[in-house]
């Protein structure tokens, strides 16, 4: 039943003129909220592509979803650099950094939205000066066996779905999946029983790092298809396509994806319109020519891993803190240090301490 004119209703109005009030006109173009059941926000913002702390170009847009007594979900729903950030991650640990949980009952909707509204445009600018020292960061997390909608990830049709069928040759069972294939990632979902436009996350491999070795094997007789094989970094597994491709196509479009990220990134990020004509990497020339690394860029490099280090330590120090939201970090700090080591050496530079550093952080993932 629809509600009148119940407090929530005045609340949440109440909140948004607030909200407007503060930052509209500054860096937000436009904030929309709605309460979708009893302590549920829902709040879509959407920020100026051009600020003082970054310059993309276009509007970007979020999506903040606020349950009491739980993380809030912070998702961007705009296309607009690569790797996308419009793939459904959870991008809450890198938008708050050391800020305190946001899910505790003191606090109050309006206080939550704030915080995050206040923090996204400091992100973006993290964002942007990852695009100008050419490095492949990733930010965001997903929560194996949590429910997703996969409607919300084919929003993004450069997002890639694929049904296909799970062989254990072991048991001679079979069973339906789901793939989504990001710029980065290969999701496994198990769908939902009798709702199928939903399913479970099972799996999470990083194209760059976990992937190692895919190939199209023997003929299935079963299903009358050549099964394809993957070898991950902890797993193996065999599928059948469902979806009306080839092998030969769905291997050659993970092939492409593997070979950017692993050998072309710097190329790629310096020079976006080279693969505009790729689909698997269709971002429409929104990323703007990046001029050479300088010391500038080096000093901010260096900056960002300093920042990222006091976030580590505060975590690591921090009870019960989400042991996801550490190795989020952990990984920036291994792709930061690596890119530093990969500067300073071609420029002849001492890189031995952030050596040190990334054999030691290297060890600690959890």
């Amino acid at each position: 039943m629809e509600k009148n004119n119940t407090e929530e209703e005045k609340d949440i109005n109440h909140t948004i003129k607030l909200l407007k009030e503060k930052f509209y006109q500054k860096k937000v173009l436009d904030i929309i909220a709605k309460e979708l059941y009893d302590n549920s926000f829902l709040i879509h913002v959407t920020f100026k592509s051009k600020t003082d702390l970054n310059s993309f170009l276009e509007d970007i847009s979020f999506s903040i979803m606020l349950i009491k007594g739980k993380i809030p979900y912070i998702k961007c729903i705009t296309n607009f650099t690569f790797p996308t950030l419009f793939d459904n991650r959870n991008l809450y640990y890198n938008i708050m950094n050391e800020n305190k949980d946001l899910n505790d009952d003191s606090s109050n909707i309006l206080e939550i939205s704030e915080k995050i509204i206040q923090n996204i445009p400091i992100f973006l600018k993290q964002c942007y000066e990852d695009i100008s020292i050419r490095v492949l960061v990733y930010y965001g997390i997903y929560n194996i066996n949590e429910e997703y909608n996969m409607n919300d990830f084919i929003e993004n049709n450069s997002l890639l779905f694929y049904r296909f069928i799970l062989i254990n040759n072991n048991d001679k069972t079979s069973k339906k999946k789901y793939f989504i294939i990001s710029d980065i990632y290969i999701l496994i979902f198990e769908p939902k029983e009798n709702e199928e436009s939903k399913g479970y996350l099972k799996n999470k491999f990083d194209i760059k790092h976990d992937l190692i070795k895919f190939e199209q094997k023997e003929l299935n007789k079963k299903y009358n298809k050549n099964s394809i094989y993957f070898q991950f970094k902890h797993q193996e597994i065999e599928i059948i396509l469902l979806n009306d491709i080839t092998n030969d196509s769905f291997i050659k479009m993970l092939e492409t994806k593997k070979k950017f990220l692993s050998e072309r990134f710097d190329t790629f990020i310096r020079y976006p319109n080279d693969i505009n004509n790729i689909k698997s990497f269709n971002i429409n020339g929104k990323l703007e020519k990046i001029k050479k690394i300088n010391s500038e860029n080096i000093n901010n490099l260096m900056s960002i891993i300093k920042y990222k280090e006091k976030i580590y330590e505060c975590r690591k120090r921090k009870i019960n803190q989400n042991k996801e939201s550490i190795n989020l970090v952990i990984k920036e700090l291994i792709t930061y240090y690596e890119k530093i080591i990969e500067i300073l050496s071609a420029k002849g530079k001492d890189f031995t301490i952030y050596l040190t550093k990334l054999k030691t952080i290297m060890v600690e993932e959890y």
